[in-house]
């Protein structure tokens, strides 16, 4: 393991949120500690980019969790996810664990076929449009450089099933995100 950097990235998330008849609150937390947390008015169209910096450790997964929640239901709620980079290293948006909270009045007195066709529009193509209230959770792992990726993340079970992990780097990537515009603006 590198012992003489400092895995310091910088997060850049950039999203909408609106609810007409409540303020919900969108946090956001890396690997447990919470590092944007924000209630919002209602009945207004927010548009916010969160930006901050968390230290990683060398060869580690990651989770970053984004959780909408608010007092009340409502059918008019949403987070628009408009971009997610770390360390400028992009991250697929559709590319997450959503955790849905569903009202277990409501769910419990819908039938069999309404359950079905409801679970098909939660967990389908949502765009990066959440509105439910409750969790999304991104993973990707950390390292000083590819030589980090090579020796890889102890105990990660999803190499045993085939999933790729996405790697962030110290070196950064030079893709340019859509909301920076042209890299000679």
């Amino acid at each position: 393991m590198h012992t003489n950097f400092k895995l310091n990235f910088h997060h850049e998330i950039n999203f909408q949120v609106f609810q007409d008849n409540a303020d919900p609150t969108l946090t956001i937390e890396v690997n447990g500690n919470t590092v944007f947390d924000e209630t919002f008015q209602r009945n207004v169209l927010h548009t916010r980019s969160a930006k901050f910096y968390f230290e990683y450790d060398d060869c580690t997964k990651n989770c970053l969790r984004i959780t909408f929640s608010g007092p009340c239901e409502s059918s008019n709620r949403y987070v628009k996810m408009k971009g997610l980079s770390v360390n400028e290293t992009y991250l697929n948006m559709l590319n997450c664990y959503y955790n849905p909270i569903l009202n277990p009045d409501w769910w419990n007195n819908l039938n069999e076929q309404d359950k079905k066709e409801i679970k098909s529009r939660i967990y389908a193509n949502n765009a990066g449009e959440f509105g439910w209230y409750g969790s999304w959770d991104y993973y990707f792992n950390s390292g000083v450089d590819w030589s980090s990726k090579y020796k890889g993340v102890p105990e990660d079970k999803d190499l045993v099933i085939g999933i790729r992990p996405i790697w962030v780097t110290l070196a950064k990537n030079t893709v340019t995100n859509p909301w920076h515009g042209k890299k000679d603006d």
